[in-house]
């Protein structure tokens, strides 16, 4: 450590001892201004896809009427990679993406320690198979090589830092057409059209914690499934946002919900019954499903059937309108060898298997932590995005005859 001393000169102290050194802190180096210094306001900036422009340089222009040609065509039950000309490469590492359907966007904040760390997240144009970057990223200086977070929420300009990871800490609220991320101690929105961000005006009242904190897509607004702060209730509490004010309010909870842990929990919204439906695979009850009654309150297990062989990642868990059933974003193998996709039948309470041969975007293993899994309720298709933002697209159909129970022989 130094310090500077009345006379200006520097004490220094290292390995128990201390030695002052007449080094003159107020005189200016010139020659070291000339060979090092700069301007004020200067600023070095990264080429590649942390430039907004690259997204723009040596590409065919955009042709809509192709892509929706494309997206019409597609196979059932087959993922498909799109031909996106330019992808932005830096891994997205431990985190999932959202789907902003009422603008046809793909919104994309994920990475944090050794993974991309910038504060700009990526934005894909469904229309037209396109990436762009709103404003040239900052980066944190130090830490972004450890699984911990820059000190301090948010840098000069007011955007946030990536935390360690982000997990399922971002969602979408679709009244404020904006990305919600909510991990901090404070709540950032992202508006992709404005290409800005800006911060919740209160604290958040339950415990910051990008591990664990899970967003969930409502029409009445995102809500949150997160801890209490230490000294207020204990265990899990549910915060629904109000949009006017940008605050979370508490939800009504009775009952019991599931373990958490990074990738292993899930959430998602069944719009049939106007319920959230729970996933784990941790705990007494690993592969159960429990369900949360927004009109009364009320959480309870299910006993779903099959949940014995359900016990599988579940951090991306889409719930899909016109099959009434939630996908989960994991591999199960079947009895002969093949790999399948576990998926919820909401209706027969019971787990089924189904098979998705193609541009899988989990890949040969059981789960990829580098995915995002939405649904699109305009195309009733599927979108997935990669580590290396890299994007696939199914059509599903889910009818009985194309699966099977997870508890059948």
């Amino acid at each position: 450590s130094a310090a500077v001393a009345d006379d200006d000169t520097v004490l220094v102290v290292a390995n128990g001892g201390t030695w002052q050194c007449a080094l003159d802190a107020s005189a200016i180096d010139e020659a070291g201004t000339v060979e090092s210094g700069v301007t004020p306001g200067t600023v070095t900036r990264r080429s590649g896809p942390h430039d907004p422009a690259w997204f723009q340089q040596d590409v065919p222009a955009a042709d809509p009427g192709q892509v929706e040609k494309e997206l019409r065509s597609l196979a059932e039950n087959r993922w498909t990679l799109r031909p996106t000309p330019k992808l932005p490469k830096p891994n997205m590492d431990w985190g999932s993406a959202v789907f902003a359907a009422n603008l046809d966007l793909i919104v994309r904040f994920s990475g944090g320690h050794s993974a991309y760390s910038g504060t700009a997240p990526q934005v894909y144009d469904v229309k037209t198979d396109r990436y762009s970057l709103a404003f040239a990223p900052e980066y944190p200086i130090e830490y972004v090589y450890s699984n911990d977070q820059v000190y301090g929420e948010w840098n000069f300009r007011g955007n946030p830092w990536m935390t360690g990871h982000t997990y399922k800490s971002t969602g979408y609220d679709a009244r404020l057409k904006c990305l919600v991320f909510a991990p901090h101690e404070f709540t950032y929105f992202f508006d992709p059209r404005a290409g800005r961000w800006s911060r919740g005006p209160e604290r958040n009242p339950y415990r910051p914690d990008f591990y664990v904190n899970t967003l969930c897509d409502t029409p009445d607004g995102a809500i949150v499934w997160a801890d209490h702060r230490p000294g207020q209730k204990s265990g899990a509490g549910l915060w629904r946002l109000h949009a006017e004010t940008k605050t979370w309010q508490p939800l009504p909870l009775r009952g019991e919900l599931p373990a958490k842990n990074a990738d292993h929990h899930g959430l998602a919204f069944d719009s049939r019954r106007n319920r959230l439906l729970f996933f784990s695979d941790l705990g007494a009850n690993r592969g159960d499903v429990a369900e949360y009654d927004l009109a009364t309150g009320e959480a309870r297990w299910l006993g779903a059937a099959g949940r014995e062989r359900a016990a599988v990642h579940s951090r991306e868990t889409i719930y899909i309108p016109e099959s009434d059933l939630v996908l989960v974003g994991a591999h199960v193998t079947s009895a002969d060898g093949r790999t399948l996709w576990p998926c919820f039948d909401c209706a027969k309470n019971a787990w089924f298997s189904i098979e998705l041969p193609g541009d899988d975007p989990v890949g040969k293993g059981a789960f990829n932590v580098s995915l995002g899994l939405m649904y699109d309720p305009h195309r009733k298709l599927v979108w997935a995005v990669g580590q290396n933002s890299h994007v696939h697209v199914l059509r599903l159909n889910a009818e009985p005859e194309k699966r099977q129970r997870l508890d059948a022989p």
